[in-house]
């Protein structure tokens, strides 16, 4: 007897993938993220989605922007 699969294996690559992005925009909206309190959602949006998929482009300047460290 076979299974009913729920989602084909692509959906479940996109949805992963969406998943992914979504995570990482929200870590990057939280106030901890960036050294002036907390960037506009549209670009960390924007920065994980470029990060997910290897451009390399962003809105912000990563090295003075963002640090997890708060230093």
């Amino acid at each position: 007897m076979e299974k009913k699969r729920f989602y084909q294996p692509a959906q479940v690559l996109a949805m992963s993938f969406f998943a992914a992005i979504l995570a990482g925009s929200l870590l990057l909206w939280l106030p901890s993220s960036a050294r002036s309190g907390r960037i506009p959602y549209v670009d960390a949006l924007f920065t994980s989605t470029s990060a997910l998929c290897v451009t390399g482009l962003v809105v912000v300047d990563t090295a003075t922007s963002l640090d997890g460290n708060n230093a």
